[in-house]
């Protein structure tokens, strides 16, 4: 399975993949805004997309619409300290659901078990 961590905080990035890191099967791919997600995704087509919303150059909200209007069944997951506000938008566009900052291991291996087939544990 492979994973799209987004987010232009490189210690937030390492602290998702630390959390990802001890499973199984698991490919981790990172990028730092929504340009190098569109890109990335188009050429890893990753399992799921773990998005994050305020982000400079292009931000989760327009990096969500354009993956999901090329690639209609993506699952892409939004994070950010803003959800009630962004969040709404980010939904709007398409994304799953919306996960706020900071985001507990267990919430985010239980949402990652909640959208892809393999258990995540």
């Amino acid at each position: 399975m492979k994973i799209l961590i987004v987010d232009d905080n490189e210690d937030i990035r390492l602290i998702l993949g630390l959390m990802l890191k001890e499973q199984l099967d698991l490919v981790l791919l990172e990028a730092g805004n929504g340009c190098e997600a569109v890109k990335m995704f188009i050429k890893e087509l990753p399992n799921l997309v773990i998005m994050d919303i305020v982000m400079p150059r292009k931000d989760g909200i327009e990096a969500t619409k354009i993956i999901l209007d090329k690639f209609p069944d993506a699952k892409i997951i939004g994070h950010t300290a803003y959800a009630s506000i962004k969040g709404e938008e980010m939904l709007r566009e398409g994304a799953l659901e919306i996960m706020s900052k900071p985001i507990m291991k267990r919430d985010l291996l239980h949402t990652i078990s909640k959208y892809c087939n393999e258990a995540v544990t």
